[in-house]
Formats: structure tokens, sequence, C-alpha cells
């Protein structure tokens, strides 16, 4: 089996400068609609639904906590679709008869990154380069021309340009691109290949005033059976810092005592830091073998505050 998974996003025009307030933005999920399609190497394939929302966070740092901006990181994301399973099916020439194929895409996960690139400004305007990360999902395909079952997870897209605008309104700050962004499956037994896009509007809203947010950054593909080191930022100066994992994937679980709620279920705990006197630090994440293959999310979390969630996965 063979994957890519090109996609876009970032910031553009003017000198470069400093990347230092981080941001935690939310994706506007009832707006943002994206269109996809599917061509394969035997014919025509029909999708459904023809259009799905994009939700999640989007966490980004810029050079200062209020416009005007000139520069921006995109330094993690939690992206899903809604609906969680996108379905295709290629019709048999012979309409009596059951489909040639049928697949599913199921419960996908992305994270979006990028290098520093200029932000015009006079306008917020932006062109940047960004890369995706698959954490989870699943492709699925099933018919006459045989059966396939594979992990999305891990999949990492082709580097590409795209454009848009971060601006601020009072006290919200928004993020807008364009997107692109394709999947490539071909399958080894029956050397059937497909081609899935999508294309559409997104756009991510942050309060100004909740600059500075606690973050984490996450390796994808932790190795099983050995230790990665999970980095912490923006923590409370000089304390305690708890890292929660889970397996079962996004939901909101409240913890009354440290009086946050976290964005996953059945969180477990995976790791404890002290920040140092700047509120940095890291996590020694051990993955055990018997993970293996699962995806997972992670959240720091003390008193008063939580990070992003971060999505990856056990290789």
């Amino acid at each position: 089996m063979k994957l890519s998974l090109p996609l876009i996003f970032v910031l553009a025009a003017s000198p470069l400068a400093a990347q230092n307030v981080q941001f935690s933005g939310q994706l506007d999920q009832p707006n943002n609609v994206i269109s996809w399609g599917v061509t394969s190497s035997i014919g025509t394939i029909n999708v459904s639904p023809s259009t799905f929302k994009m939700g999640g966070t989007m966490d980004f740092l810029l050079d200062s906590a209020n416009s005007p901006f000139q520069s921006g990181t995109l330094n993690g994301s939690l992206i899903y679709t809604s609906p969680s399973t996108l379905y295709g099916e290629v019709p048999n020439p012979l309409p009596f008869l059951p489909p040639l194929a049928e697949f599913e895409i199921k419960n996908l996960e992305m994270s979006l990154s990028a290098p520093t690139c200029a932000v015009d400004p006079n306008t917020g305007d932006f062109t940047a380069i960004a890369t995706v990360t698959v954490t989870k999902g699943i492709f699925e395909m099933t018919g006459l021309l045989g059966n396939s079952t594979e992990s999305l997870a891990g999949v990492t897209g082709v580097p590409t340009s795209i454009a848009g605008v971060v601006s601020q309104n009072g006290n919200i700050i928004s993020l807008w691109s364009d997107l692109t962004m394709s999947l490539t499956y071909s399958d080894p037994g029956s050397g059937i290949s497909v081609v899935v896009t999508f294309a559409g509007d997104v756009e991510a809203f942050v309060l100004a005033s909740e600059a500075n947010s606690m973050h984490i950054d996450v390796p994808y593909g932790l190795t099983p059976g050995a230790t990665s080191v999970i980095e912490f930022s923006n923590a409370t100066p000089n304390s305690t810092v708890f890292l929660a994992g889970s397996g079962s994937g996004r939901g909101v679980f409240s913890v009354p005592s440290l009086g946050v709620d976290l964005g996953m279920r059945n969180p477990r705990h995976a790791a404890t830091a002290s920040a140092d006197m700047n509120g940095n630090g890291g996590f020694s994440l051990f993955a055990p073998t018997s993970m293996s293959g699962i995806s997972v999310l992670l959240q720091a979390i003390q008193n008063g505050k939580v990070s992003n969630v971060a999505g990856t996965y056990i290789e």
C-alpha cells in the first residue's frame, strides 16, 4: 500500500520576526465546509456525503499578542472530519451487480505544522508552506475486487504552499486559509489506486487575551518499548505539571480538583514533570510495546491550566 497526503497551510510577506506568543485556536467547525471527490484507476467513484465539516484546534505562534503581526509559525493542531466516516463507491458497469469496490475513511485526525513565515503587517496576508501528518485514521476497502484495512497513522503529506489572512477584531484573532489536500491509496493486492481530494476554506479563532497558552510539542511515531520526550511551555513557573494520555479518543473529562476539563475520554496519568522558572520543561514518556499500533492523545495539565490536545501514534 502506498499513501501520500499533501496539504497546505500557513503565513507570509515582509521580514521575519521572533515567534514567542503562543495561541491555541478553535476551528470554526460549522462554517469550515470542505468538498471532496475521488478518482481511481478503474473509473468513476461516487462519494457520500459530498461535503464535510472540519473541526478541532490549531496552535500557532505569532510575533505579538496583538496586531499588527509580522510573522507566524504553525506548531500543532488536532483536526478531524465531521462526519467521522466518509464513503466512496466504484459502481459496477453492470448496474444489477454489486459495486466493484466500496471504501470508508474512518476517524481521520491530522496535525499541521509549518516553519516561520512572514505576515504583511498592513493586510495580514500570508503565503507559506505547511505539512500535514495523519495521527489517526483507518482506510477500509471491500467489494468484488478484494478487501483491505490499513491504518493511516503516520502518513505525512508533501509540503505545499497556500495563502491566507491573519487578522484581529477587538479581542478576537482569526486565522483563515484556503485548503487543498489529497490522499492517494494503492492496493498492493488488486493494483487499484484511488486519489481522494479535499478542497475548501478553514478558519480558526482565539481570544487575544488567551495569549501564551500552555503548549506541548509531541513527536509523531512514538517507539514502542522506548522513552520519548514531550516538551511543554508556558506552564506556571516552578510548578508541577502532569501529562494525561488516552487511547479512547476525543471527548470531555472533568478534573474538579484542578478546576479544568481535559479534551479526551478515559484519560490516564502518563507522566509528571517540573516547570522551570520560565514555565518550560519536558515529560519522559515510556510507550509500552503492548500499545504498538494505537493512536493516542496527550495533554498537559496543572491547577487551573491545560495545554493543547496533541495526537500521535505508537509505531
